[in-house]
């Protein structure tokens, strides 16, 4: 459910508008025509015992002009064919190739029309939309029975999903699909179904204070059963709610048929867990529950340290800190040093500085009341941000240079009312 109301979510907002103002009668001029590539083949071989070896289909875009998004649903015979998250796949040379873009999906789901696979993408802003004629996705099958499958792109039970289009401006392209079949042969070997487990757990962690950060060690174990001796099993791993499918590592089996793979954790995120064998002559292939794990950005501080913190008005302090973390990714992020004058609530941006290779920041600031300063810096790519102490700096007295032209006024004072006193004197005389 969590999957198919992402997908809602995702296409409903690029194309519900477009849905509402679709003019028919624009259809019928050069339509683009999304088609299952081959539209017809026959797999297998007659004397062979089943499953057959991996094949591969296309869907392809032909004759569109500004497509900036898309998305399929492909409804297949899941009783003879097979496929799986990580044989769903942009190949190269896609449509989109090239380009910065979102994927949704791939995703297999059930409604009552039968199995189908819903995959789709979007390019970022400001990329250049595809015109021309092209592969969308490719999807690799196994044919497990004998039989002919359908390979329609069809539209989903609730009639709110199905095969589109869209432009740069969100508008749906209208288009025909084309559908295809594939074709079973061999000789079936009934297989009996098997299982498949993924477990997680953490190496050097407190239980107390369960906290796995970036390079921590995990460690994946799981377990075929039946017992399946010295077979592959892959672990795939997603990164985050928009991320592809990716392998993490292939292991095999020991003799207990239990797989196990040491993980050191390289950055922070949310990583989703699964376990897949692909099955052989006498069990069904497998794939495992769903494994969540959160690594955290480490955690880092920042110094803050003025001098002289005692000053008079309009004299130079000298603001300096460290930044210390585990692994900084050179070079850091600025520093932002923040002032708040006494009795003011809030504080506000002073400077941004860049620290040295060593973390260390240095700032010079000339202040004329008292106040409070702090400093505070983004995080990176391994460590979470950090905000120093507040530090106050108490102003006092008149600075030397307004002392200077306070005595140089007094002098000057002094000087005129001895010369007025002198000029009476004369004139008496």
């Amino acid at each position: 459910m969590h999957k198919r109301n992402m997908l809602d979510v995702f296409f409903v907002s690029m194309f519900l508008l477009s849905v509402l103002t679709i003019n028919v009668s624009k259809v019928k001029a050069a339509t683009p025509r999304v088609s299952v590539q081959p539209s017809n083949q026959t797999v297998g071989q007659e004397g062979v015992l089943l499953p057959t070896p991996p094949f591969t289909i296309n869907i392809t875009v032909q004759g569109v002009a500004d497509l900036y998004m898309w998305q399929i649903y492909l409804y297949y015979n899941s009783t003879l064919l097979s496929t799986r998250d990580a044989l769903i796949i942009l190949p190269l040379g896609h449509v989109f190739e090239g380009k910065t873009f979102y994927q949704v999906g791939p995703y297999i789901e059930n409604d009552s029309k039968g199995t189908y696979i819903a995959l789709g993408a979007t390019l970022k802003g400001g990329q250049t939309a595809f015109t021309g004629s092209g592969v969308l996705c490719q999807i690799q099958f196994i044919g497990q029975a004998k039989g002919t499958s359908w390979l329609n792109l069809g539209i989903t039970t609730d009639g709110r999903d199905s095969t589109l289009l869209g432009d740069h401006n969100a508008n749906e392209i209208p288009c025909e699909t084309s559908d295809g079949q594939v074709t079973v042969t061999g000789i079936e070997n009934p297989r009996e179904p098997s299982t498949i487990t993924i477990n997680v757990d953490l190496l050097d962690v407190d239980p107390s204070t369960p906290r796995m950060e970036v390079g921590s060690n995990v460690i994946i174990t799981g377990t075929i059963n039946p017992t399946r001796a010295g077979v592959n099993v892959t672990i795939h791993c997603i990164r985050s709610l928009l991320g592809t499918l990716a392998t993490l590592a292939t292991v095999q089996t020991n003799e207990f048929s239990r797989y196990e793979y040491n993980w050191t954790t390289e950055e922070a995120g949310e990583y989703k867990l699964s376990a897949y064998w692909p099955g052989d002559a006498n069990y069904t292939e497998a794939t495992s529950n769903i494994a969540t794990v959160t690594v955290d950005k480490w955690q880092s501080t920042i110094s803050l340290n003025i001098y002289p913190t005692k000053v008079t008005v309009g004299s130079n302090v000298t603001i300096n800190g460290t930044i210390s973390t585990p692994k900084p990714t050179l070079p850091y992020e600025k520093v932002t040093i923040e002032y708040k004058r006494a009795g003011a609530e809030a504080f506000t941006p002073l400077a941004t500085v860049y620290p040295n290779e060593d973390g260390v920041y240095t700032y010079t600031s000339k202040i004329n009341e008292t106040g409070s300063f702090k400093a505070s810096w983004p995080g990176d790519k391994y460590s979470d941000s950090a905000e120093s102490n507040m530090q106050t700096v108490e102003v006092t007295g008149e600075s030397n240079t307004y002392l200077f032209y306070i005595i140089a006024a007094i002098a000057i004072i002094a000087i005129a009312t001895i010369g007025i006193y002198f000029t009476k004197i004369r004139k008496r005389h």
